[in-house]
Order: C-alpha cells, then sequence, then structure tokens
C-alpha cells in the first residue's frame, strides 16, 4: 500500500520503514556527550523537553497519517458506491428498456393482426360492393351509350351539314379579304422600298461624291503620287475575279479597284454595293498589300473583316470578298 509523507508529500510503499526521501535527505543530529567531572556524568538539562517536542512530532505526524488514510478510505469508499450506483442504474434502465421494447413488439402485433383483419373484411365489402356497382353501371353507361350515339349521329349530319355551308362562306369572303389586304400590303411595300432606295441612292452618290473628292493615293513616305511607279516585273501579282472569270494583273505599286472610271485601276461595273475606290492593294516586290479604302460594305479576307487603315500581306491562293464578290490572289515569279 502506498502512503504520502506528510513532511515532503513524497508517495512511497508502506513497508513500516518510514518515508526513503526523508530519510535520504536528513542530517544525522550531533549526540552531545555529558560532559564528565571527576569521573561523575553531568545530567543534561534539556533532556526532558526534546523528549516532549518529539513526542509531539510523531503525534502529529501519526495524526496526519491517520487522516490521510481516512480520506483515501472515504474516497474509495465514494467511488465503489458511485460506481455501483451507476451500474445498477444501467441494468435497470436496461431491463426497462428490453420491457417497454417487449411490450412495444407485442402491441405492435396486435395491432397489425387486427388491422389485416379489418382491412380482408373491408377489402372483400368493398370488392362486392364495386362488382355490384359495376354491374348497374355497365348497363346504364351501354343504354346510355345507344341513346347518346343516336342523337350524336343526327346532330353530326346536321352539324357538318351547318358547317359546311359557313366553312365555304367563311372561305370565299377570307379569300377576298386577303386578296385585298395582300394587294394593299404590296403597294405599301412597294412604296415603301422605293423611298428606301431613293434615300439610299442619294446617300450613297452624296458619300460617293465626298470620297471622290477626297481620294488620293498615298504612298509608304505620306506623299501624293498622281502616277504610281510600275512594278518589279520579277513578279507577276494576278487576281482572278469569280463572277467572270477574268484575270487581272497588278502592274502598279499602287492598285485601286472600285466603280469608278477615273479613280480606279479596276473597273467593276456590274456590282452597285462596290465603293468607287473599295479597296487598294500595295505591291512591294514579292509581297502585296491591300487595305479598305473605307468603303460602305467593307472589304474581306479569308472571311474577315479589315480593319481600318489595316494593311493585310497577302499569301497565294487568299480570297478577297467584296460584297457577293470574290477574288483569288496569285503569285508566281517570271523566269
Amino acid at each position: 500500500m502506498y502512503e504520502m509523507c506528510p513532511k515532503c508529500g513524497y508517495m512511497y510503499e508502506d513497508n513500516g520503514t518510514g518515508c526513503p526521501e526523508c530519510k535520504k535527505n536528513a542530517v544525522a543530529e550531533p549526540v552531545v556527550q555529558a560532559p564528565v567531572f571527576n569521573n561523575a556524568p553531568v545530567t543534561d538539562p534539556f533532556a526532558e523537553e526534546r523528549r516532549i517536542a518529539e513526542e509531539e512530532r510523531l503525534a502529529r505526524e501519526a495524526e496526519a497519517l491517520r487522516i490521510a488514510e481516512e480520506e483515501r478510505l472515504a474516497r474509495e469508499a465514494e467511488a465503489q458506491r458511485i460506481a455501483e450506483e451507476e451500474r445498477l442504474a444501467r441494468e435497470a434502465e436496461a431491463q426497462r428498456i428490453a420491457e417497454e421494447e417487449r411490450l412495444a413488439r407485442e402491441a405492435e402485433a396486435l395491432r397489425i393482426a387486427e388491422e389485416e383483419r379489418l382491412a380482408r373484411e373491408a377489402e372483400a365489402q368493398r370488392i362486392a360492393e364495386e362488382e355490384r356497382l359495376a354491374r348497374e353501371a355497365e348497363a346504364q353507361r351501354i343504354a346510355e351509350e345507344e341513346r347518346l350515339a343516336r342523337e350524336a349521329e343526327a346532330l353530326r349530319i346536321a352539324e357538318e351539314e351547318r358547317l359546311a355551308r359557313e366553312a365555304e362562306a367563311q372561305r370565299i369572303a377570307e379569300e377576298e379579304r386577303l386578296a385585298r389586304e395582300a394587294e394593299a400590303q404590296r403597294i405599301a411595300e412597294e412604296e415603301r422600298l422605293a423611298r428606301e432606295a431613293e434615300a439610299l441612292r442619294i446617300a450613297e452618290e452624296e458619300r460617293l461624291a465626298r470620297e471622290a473628292e477626297e481620294y488620293i493615293y498615298v504612298v509608304e513616305e505620306d506623299t501624293v503620287a498622281e502616277e504610281p511607279p510600275v512594278v518589279n516585273v520579277a513578279y507577276s501579282h494576278i487576281l482572278r475575279r469569280e463572277k467572270t472569270n477574268e484575270s487581272i494583273s497588278i502592274n502598279k505599286a499602287i492598285f485601286a479597284v472600285g466603280r469608278s472610271d477615273t479613280r480606279s485601276d479596276y473597273i467593276i461595273t456590274d456590282n452597285s454595293a462596290v465603293s468607287r475606290v473599295h479597296f487598294i492593294l500595295y505591291v512591294d516586290g514579292p509581297r502585296c498589300y491591300v487595305s479598305d479604302n473605307n468603303s460602305l460594305n467593307k472589304t474581306f479576307v479569308n472571311g474577315r473583316v479589315l480593319n481600318e487603315n489595316e494593311r493585310y500581306e497577302l499569301k497565294n491562293g487568299d480570297i478577297i470578298e467584296v460584297y457577293n464578290d470574290r477574288f483569288f490572289y496569285y503569285l508566281s515569279e517570271n523566269v
């Protein structure tokens, strides 16, 4: 059994020898020898006081040990009591739950059996009643269907004759109304389209007139050149127009394509969607660039629209599109 030393608090196994920690740290008290005078011992006047002090110390230690033992035993007893109470409580709870579950199972079995019996009786009554009502309803249905069929056939014949007469009259009236509306819409649409076309024609003529006045050839140094230089004859730059299968030789360093017979080097006369100067080709040796000249319907290369002031370097086989016109670009080296 382990004890706690009341002096130093050290836990040790009690074998009757006392606290080993206190023994290890204890300093032996010097033994005072009574002086001897004339071969006779002298009596120690403090011996009784030391004995009394020692007895009081031992009594205090014994009391502390007794109190510590009583507290330990009380704690153990309390722990055993609590553990026993918890065990008994768990057993009682388990028994209560088991009993409740048993009673619940029995009650549930009785309820299910009673419900099944009542359900069987109710189902048998329902089936008998449904069969009786079905027989009566079937007889009534057959009789009612025969009566309604006779009435419906008579009504159908009369209604079909009436609807046929009304439909014919409505068809004739609708055809006449639609013909009048279509004629009025056609006249109105023709007048609207004529007005729009006239407005577009005037706007286009004004824009083209402004373009014709402002158009100049711009060379690489941003200077005006009325007569562009001739291209390098070592290379042939060709456009083939898909619409006419015409081959167009690009024989100038700056080559304009459009409807203007004075500003364009290749003139397109059969396409009103083309601007006066629609796009310009710039030739530099084996290279050829194309740029849109701020045209109304834009210029496309391989399906991509050219941005403003963009010069796109053409490659062999590229396609230049102007509205519904397509031009194929080819480059060949002259030997």
